[in-house]
This record gives C-alpha cells, structure tokens and sequence, in this order.
C-alpha cells in the first residue's frame, strides 16, 4: 500500500532535511552545527511518517528516544535504530538555543549524516514494505 499523502509529506519534508544536510557538510567550510540540525530532523520527520502510518498517535514532541519507542511497538526491529536516535536527539535544541549551542566537529557531522540515513532508510523500507 503506498503511503497516504500525508506520510508522503513527511517523508518528503524528512528528505529535504537530509539531503540539506549533505550540502551543509560540504560546505566551505562545513557547517556542521545545521548539519547535525537537518540530521535530527530527517530523522524526526521519518520517524513521524511512520507513526503516522500506523495510525499512532506521538503529541509535538522533538525527542527522538521516545518517537523511537513508540515506532518499536509497532515494529519491535527498528529497536535497532535505539544507537543512531540516541546520536541525533540533543540536536534538536543542542545547535539552535542560545546557551545551549555547540559546535560539532565534521567527525561528529559525518556520524549525524550516517545515523540519520540509517534512519531514513529503514523507516522508508518499512513503509514501503506496509
């Protein structure tokens, strides 16, 4: 079954923010702090999608450890994704909050891009798979 236009939206939205986060890490110079930004909000957005798949509901909330459990009980294999959300979580507020901000190094940006395609990607093969 293909998604429902409204998880399309999500997963399209999800998208752009990974595929934002790839041209802001190379970047001269990179821009790592909206990298693991766009990152945390591929991963958002996926996970949203899914949830929104599955008819569950997930309040406005940005911690990906929870959308995370939530997705799991629809899904107890995508606990494998536990690493990767646990990674990109603190980007949420970490890079855009006055007294809150770091600054990632390009190590840490490169392993956001990773954990956030790992999500991307198993999320998308799940609903794809629905």
């Amino acid at each position: 079954m293909a998604p429902s236009e409204e998880v399309q939206a999500w997963l399209d939205k999800g998208q752009a923010d990974l595929n934002s986060a790839r041209v802001l890490v190379n970047a001269d110079p990179p821009l790592t702090d909206t990298t693991c930004f766009h990152c945390q909000q591929a991963a958002e957005k996926y996970l949203k999608a899914f949830l929104i798949h599955h008819n569950r509901p997930f309040g406005r909330i940005h911690n990906l450890v929870y959308l995370l459990e939530l997705a799991t009980e629809v899904d107890a294999g995508l606990d494998m994704l536990a690493n990767a959300v646990a990674l990109l979580t603190p980007y949420a507020i970490a890079v855009r909050y006055r007294g809150d901000w770091v600054e990632p190094s390009i190590a840490e940006a490169h392993e956001g891009l990773t954990a956030a395609t790992t999500v991307v990607d198993t999320i998308k093969s799940r609903i794809d798979a629905n």
